[in-house]
């Protein structure tokens, strides 16, 4: 293998060479040796020499000129595939969606894609000038030092010729000692739409933080498909200020509320129809481990999944078992038509 890869390593003027010394070199000793054993007489040895050389002459004739003529065939073969292969090259940069810069040791800006002229809007003549601190403030450092920056990749803003500022992702290849690939993208967009992202998160979070009402997101748990527990993702504030429960993410609510899956299979029974993709819900629950009565809405953004937003009506329910109780009173007070009527309703009631 190591001698077939240093053959297929000679030039073909070396090739020709080698060959051309090893035939020659095996028809002089062969021929002459030939001579000798079938020949005796020497003035016909001295004869037949001359056309031996002859016939060297037009052996060896034929010999260069079919290596001739197999190393330019080689030659423009290669020359066909390198032209090819640099033509698909070409297009392919050509073609690419992303700029695509070649700049020299000094910075200056040697070769360009149609991408990369319609990123920084120059004409092709003015992208000659182009420097690579036109596309990167240097900040003091020298055109290797920038490359160096770059080959790890950054995004860095710059502002083109009609004054707009857009934002590059960009990143250097070094091509030898003297050239740099740059590899540029448009990230602007993006880097908008991350922005925008951010903000609604945040407005979220904010509303979500100092909301009124306690949220809860969850997730359904199933054995054998039947629902049998939901676990808390997330909650909020509110949620630990409502029901007086803390550090509930992550945890089921077997484990934070015991017995409120038995003793309230009904609100079980919503939120698995609400996680299945049912409609939203709303239901008051009592739950006498909190001593709480919360008034709960349950709708469902992803399967399996839900979010209960919930508010504590404690205060009304007992406004209202007073107000039932008063009304009770009156009742019996109106209906009563002797002191003994009036004694025995209030002892019932």
């Amino acid at each position: 293998m190591k001698a077939s890869r240093e053959r297929k390593g000679l030039s073909p003027q070396v090739r020709i060479v080698l060959i051309y010394t090893v035939f020659s070199a095996l028809w002089i000793f062969l021929s002459d040796t030939l001579l000798g054993f079938l020949i005796r007489d020497s003035s016909i040895i001295s004869r037949v020499s001359v056309f031996k050389g002859f016939a060297f002459i037009a052996v060896t004739a034929v010999i260069l000129y079919q290596l001739i003529a197999d190393s330019v065939k080689r030659s423009a073969s290669m020359s066909r595939k390198l032209a090819e292969s640099d033509a698909r090259f070409r297009s392919y940069v050509e073609h690419s969606p992303i700029a695509i810069f070649v700049f020299d040791q000094a910075g200056t800006c040697v070769d360009f894609n149609p991408a990369a002229r319609s990123l920084v809007g120059r004409e092709p003549a003015a992208m000659r000038s182009l420097r690579l601190t036109d596309i990167i403030p240097s900040q003091g450092r020298e055109t290797a030092d920038l490359v160096g920056l770059l080959r790890e990749g950054g995004e860095f803003p710059i502002v083109q010729v009609d004054g707009r500022t857009i934002w590059l992702q960009i990143r250097a290849v070094p091509l030898d000692d003297s050239h740099a690939l740059l590899f540029c993208q448009d990230v602007s967009e993006r880097r908008v739409t991350e922005t925008a992202i951010r903000e609604s998160e945040t407005r979220f979070h904010t509303l979500f933080g100092n909301m009124l009402e306690g949220f809860a997101y969850c997730q359904m748990i199933y054995e054998n498909g039947v629902p049998r527990d939901f676990r808390y993702i997330d909650v909020n504030a509110a949620f630990d200020r409502l029901t007086g429960l803390h550090d509930v993410a992550g945890r089921k609510v077997t484990e934070v509320i015991p017995g409120l899956i038995e003793g309230q299979p009904a609100l079980l029974a919503a939120y698995a129809r609400v996680a299945d993709g049912g409609p939203p819900e709303q239901l008051e629950v009592h739950l006498p481990s909190l001593d709480a009565w919360h008034f709960i809405t349950a709708y469902s953004t992803e399967r399996s999944r839900f979010i209960a937003v919930f508010d504590n009506i404690s205060e009304r329910k007992k406004s209202e078992q007073a107000r039932e109780s008063t009304l009770e009173l009156l009742q019996i007070c109106n209906s009563a038509t002797t002191e003994r009527e009036l004694m025995s309703g209030l002892t019932l009631s």
